[in-house]
């Protein structure tokens, strides 16, 4: 079919279906979310990365150990944790912040029915995390 006859079609009313057909307003964003989280991730899924992230977690705490160990506390990133670090010591407000964000992760993933956004927010913050602070410092402590 051509654009003309396409256009006519549009203008001689014959394709109503189209504005009909699309439901308007709140409820359409809602069934739109939970169509977007359901091919997003079944709940076993949710859980896995839910976990990854919580290891991940773990693991970027072991590796700033060892790089605290190896490089000292100039080679932290976050200038909170330099700043508890130097009045607390090393380890101490590391496990803190590791405990902290395990605990945030899971009280997400408790929230994944209530809140719509929290599966994509548990998939992207696992994603960034990984880029962001895991492969940093393999590359910092492998180089």
């Amino acid at each position: 079919m051509g654009l003309a006859k396409t256009l006519d079609l549009f203008t001689a009313g014959k394709a109503n279906y189209i504005s009909t057909s699309v439901p308007q307003g709140p409820q359409f964003v809602a069934k739109g979310w939970r169509y977007c989280r359901s091919l997003l991730l079944s709940r076993n899924q949710l859980k896995l990365v839910a976990v990854t992230l919580i290891f991940f977690q773990l693991l970027d705490g072991a590796l700033t150990a060892i790089g605290l160990k190896t490089y000292g506390i100039e080679a932290e990133g976050n200038p909170v944790l330099v700043y508890f670090m130097k009045e607390f010591g090393l380890f101490l407000p590391l496990v803190v912040a590791k405990s902290l964000a395990s605990l945030a992760v899971a009280i997400l993933y408790l929230a994944r029915n209530l809140v719509t956004w929290v599966p994509l927010a548990l998939i992207s913050l696992t994603c960034v995390y990984y880029f962001a602070a895991i492969v940093p410092w393999v590359l910092t402590l492998t180089y």
